[in-house]
């Protein structure tokens, strides 16, 4: 995606795809909740949870952008990484293979 079609992300709600991992406890959990695309970042977008999570989605590790039936304000991004959530961290790995599949 290029930097024009990041900028009409933003303010929108997204799931990513793969869904994110919430890591606490031994336990890990699929993050259901939608994240907020809330400006643009140097090198990517800069999105947030309303646990407070938030972290710039640099370029190389988003593929592409889907719309949602819920309208116009919600979507899709699906991602070349897999996002872990650890405490108040969050981690990105590669995925190897098709983009949005789920990493192990």
């Amino acid at each position: 995606m290029n930097r024009k079609a990041l900028t009409k992300l933003i303010g929108k709600h997204v799931q990513l795809l793969p869904k994110a991992k919430h890591v606490t406890g031994g336990e890990t959990l699929d993050v259901t909740s939608d994240w907020l695309v809330d400006r643009m970042a140097d090198d990517g977008i800069w999105i947030s949870l309303p646990s407070g999570h938030g972290f710039n989605l640099r370029g190389d590790h988003y593929h592409q952008y889907s719309s949602d039936v819920r309208g116009d304000g919600f979507g899709t991004l699906v991602l070349t990484s897999q996002v872990f959530i650890e405490g108040d961290n969050i981690r990105l790995v590669p995925i190897i293979g098709k983009p949005g599949s789920v990493s192990n």
